[in-house]
């Protein structure tokens, strides 16, 4: 009889198994009393306190951002002066002398106008042509009101030291802040009475024989109301000054008073004026000659 070859593995295993288990090293160890055995890598849990909870300070609201609207640059342009142009002073404009004057000590006149400046001190007239334009102004204003009368000749006149005191005058009145205006106005006299008294010295109040409204000088609105206060023998018939002359002056009027009783006008006062027709100056310097018509009535 053979032996089963199953059988015998099956012996041989559970031999080995046997075997195994005797020499299981762990079970062999002494075991220490008290002492398990436990896992060196898990540590024992030990409740710790949980630290206080950070709460996040809170910021402050954050503004929307308005941007600023700057005010539009402006292109910049170069400034281009005008061309210099070489100053000619006209009739109604101060001459050069003038802001000499105001800025400097008061001095004699005469120390800033005549040959010291180069200024011609030397009077004329000239004989406006009938055609011009200026002979023809001046006709029509003298015309306006009188009539029927021949006119011989108008003359313009030309007289920078009278017009060097005028215009010192206006601006001595604009500096006080006074309010002054030009006025157009007309003074009949003789035609002798032109040349080398009125057109080189001007009117004099001194010299007047007529002094209806006091002792100062009348200038007429209209050329009517000259002729009329001229005396009668204003020009002579004899033929050696046969014509009226009629002086249109640039007269300086402020402050107007109707007041004629006293000498003087009222403190504050320039002009004296009756029913404005006929203007009263006293003072020198706040008339000058412009133009002379030669005329007869």
């Amino acid at each position: 009889m053979q032996p089963n070859p199953e059988h015998h593995l099956q012996e041989q295993n559970s031999s080995e198994d046997s075997s195994i288990q005797d020499h299981d090293p762990i079970e062999n160890l002494p075991v220490k009393e008290h002492e398990s055995r436990e896992d060196p890598s898990v540590q024992e849990l030990v409740s710790v306190e949980d630290p206080p909870i950070h709460v996040p300070k809170k910021d402050p609201p954050v503004q929307e951002f308005v941007p600023i609207n700057d005010p539009p640059v402006q292109e910049h342009v170069p400034r281009v002066d005008p061309p210099v142009q070489e100053h000619v002073p006209s009739e109604d404009s101060p001459v050069q002398l003038v802001p000499i004057l105001l800025t400097r000590p008061v001095r004699p006149l005469s120390n800033y106008i005549g040959f010291n400046l180069g200024y011609n001190t030397e009077y004329r007239c000239e004989v406006l042509l009938a055609r011009s334009s200026k002979y023809i102004q001046i006709k029509s204003e003298v015309e306006r009101t009188l009539k029927y009368i021949s006119i011989e000749k108008i003359e313009k006149v030309y007289n920078p030291f009278l017009r060097g005191c005028y215009l010192l005058k206006k601006a001595e009145y604009e500096s006080r802040k006074v309010p002054v205006r030009k006025m157009k106005l007309f003074h009949a006299t003789a035609q002798r009475n032109v040349g080398n008294t009125i057109i080189k010295d001007n009117l004099d109040w001194r010299r007047v024989n007529r002094a209806r409204f006091g002792p100062g000088v009348s200038f007429a609105n209209t050329a009517e109301y000259a002729n009329m206060e001229c005396s009668a023998n204003r020009g002579d018939r004899s033929g050696r000054t046969p014509f009226r002359a009629l002086i249109r002056y640039d007269v300086l009027v402020g402050n107007v008073t109707t007041s004629c009783c006293h000498p003087l006008p009222p403190a504050g006062y320039d002009t004296t004026s009756g029913r404005s027709s006929v203007y009263v100056k006293y003072y020198d310097n706040e008339f000058y000659p412009k133009y002379v018509v030669y005329y007869t009535a």
